[in-house]
């Protein structure tokens, strides 16, 4: 797969792991960081200028994973706002910022933190885009519909985002789908390819709220006839 990447874009940030709950580009999310490397990492970019690598583990049970064990695609956040828990975790609004790509690790002792380049996706919008944005758009209100809950702040980025890169990135955090799929999103900088593939998860997603619809609907009725 071919990246689009800035020579001249290469920074250095703090990483934090997260295990599924991925922040994609112009989307914003509530993540909590409880283990000791990412706390130490939310610190030390609360010391600079907020911003953050959030890299998404390949496996996350993982409760310690090693550099080897991150995915080299991420994303460069900012941290919003913090709240600190009882037992010492941090809770952090952060707003993804630019899709990166991991060049090397310059910490791996008590956080990680890493050199990384920003990545430009291919957004040519045509007939085409439009059509599967506006099909994507339609089966997530029949989903919503059918018993979907998403976040209400969620929902309206998403019917009123003004372009088609932002849309799918909004669609992307709320797709019921695995962790390793919604990586895979995120590597694809094709946005074609990309809407093509929430195009399927989506339709997917529609044919399970439907089939768990009528079998909740066929209960219900039983239910009431056996009153």
């Amino acid at each position: 797969m071919a990246f689009l990447i800035g020579a001249s874009e290469q920074y250095i940030y703090p990483i934090a792991a997260v295990r599924d709950g991925i922040v994609f580009p112009s989307t914003e999310n509530v993540l909590i960081f409880g283990r000791l490397k990412s706390v130490a990492a939310i610190n030390a970019a609360m010391k600079k200028d907020k911003k953050i690598i959030l890299l998404m583990q390949k496996n996350p049970t993982h409760e310690d994973p090693l550099s080897t064990e991150l995915h080299h695609i991420g994303v460069l956040a900012t941290i919003e706002k913090t709240a600190v828990g009882e037992k010492g975790e941090i809770n952090a609004l952060v707003k993804g910022r630019e899709k990166v790509k991991l060049l090397n690790f310059t910490k791996e002792d008590q956080w990680f933190e890493g050199k990384v380049q920003i990545i430009h996706d291919e957004a040519r919008e045509d007939e085409e885009t439009k059509a599967m944005v506006k099909h994507i758009s339609s089966q997530i209100k029949k989903a919503i519909n059918l018993g979907k809950t998403v976040d209400f702040v969620f929902l309206m980025n998403i019917l009123n985002t003004g372009n088609s890169l932002d849309f799918s990135n909004q669609i992307a955090v709320v797709l019921d789908i695995k962790s390793g799929e919604r990586q895979n999103l995120l590597e694809e900088n094709n946005l074609k390819n990309r809407l093509r593939k929430e195009v399927d998860f989506v339709d997917r997603e529609i044919k399970v709220l439907e089939i768990e619809f009528r079998l909740s609907s066929k209960t219900q009725k039983k239910f009431e006839q056996g009153m």
